[in-house]
């Protein structure tokens, strides 16, 4: 339902946008200084690239921890799982996974309380990364 729920805005931002940005090519600025084409369609441009990447990492979210019937479904909110093997190219879950890297997934829910993280020591010869995102996919720490 959520998920269905996301692609529709997803669909509307982008009919918005060809929207604004055909109906801008016959508006003419307004006497009382409305907006000319060029200004509505930055406007809607700046408002799809700002939005985008919250409604496409939702959709995953969606996917890995919350519903249990997809294919893609990890684990729920706040639970660390890792994957039984590697990614081969039927794997749809994010756009191009690494294919020879195991992956963990965490989806974090902070509104409660803080999680501690810790990663465990490794062999010197071995190396992980632990990549840690918000929605908007500013990398946090």
């Amino acid at each position: 339902m959520k998920a269905t729920i996301v692609c529709i805005l997803s669909g509307t931002a982008v009919a918005l946008t060809l929207f604004l940005s055909a109906a801008c090519d016959n508006a003419k600025p307004t006497e009382q200084g409305g907006l000319s084409a060029a200004e509505a369609r930055a406007i809607a441009k700046e408002a799809f690239i700002y939005g985008f990447p919250m409604a496409a990492n939702y959709q995953t979210m969606y996917k890995q921890a919350i519903d249990t019937a997809n294919h893609d479904y990890r684990a729920p909110f706040n639970t660390l799982t890792s994957s039984k093997s590697v990614a081969t190219p039927d794997d749809k879950f994010v756009v191009t996974p690494n294919s020879d890297t195991p992956y963990s997934y965490l989806w974090m829910d902070l509104r409660a309380e803080p999680l501690v993280v810790s990663m465990p020591k490794i062999e010197p010869n071995r190396y992980y990364t632990g990549q840690m995102v918000d929605l908007y996919i500013f990398n946090f720490a």
